[in-house]
């Protein structure tokens, strides 16, 4: 029973992973074209609020709500992009943990905090 809950967890964490990083993810070739038609559309489109989940059920975080957090302690950040992409850049603060790595480090997700990730 003691392994099922962390099983669980682990999977909610991927499908949140999935889901947050899955139709933004510009990493792939090609896929600055498609990043660039998706920015404008977005540009165009009513935004909604980050708060409330949207259609793939992952809540969104505006930058002042994970600035605030962060400084509090009540915020986890993590990048899970690939290592080229990390040392090209990062949000001061995140810690890396590459996608395809994840199963490999939850013990270093906290359960008492909000994960946040990002991929783009």
């Amino acid at each position: 029973m003691r392994l099922l809950i962390p099983l669980a967890a682990a999977g909610a964490l991927l499908a949140a992973l999935l889901a947050a990083c899955g139709p933004r993810d510009t990493s792939a070739p090609g896929a600055k074209t498609a990043a660039a038609a998706n920015q404008a559309a977005n540009a165009r489109a009513t935004v909604e609020p980050l708060n409330v989940p949207q259609a793939d059920d992952v809540r969104r975080v505006s930058q002042d709500e994970l600035r605030a957090g962060m400084e509090k302690g009540t915020v986890v950040l993590f990048d899970v992009r690939d290592e080229a992409a990390y040392e090209q850049g990062h949000i001061k603060g995140a810690k890396h943990v590459p996608f395809n790595e994840v199963e490999k480090h939850l013990d270093e997700f906290p359960k008492d905090k909000l994960i946040v990730t990002y991929c783009a």
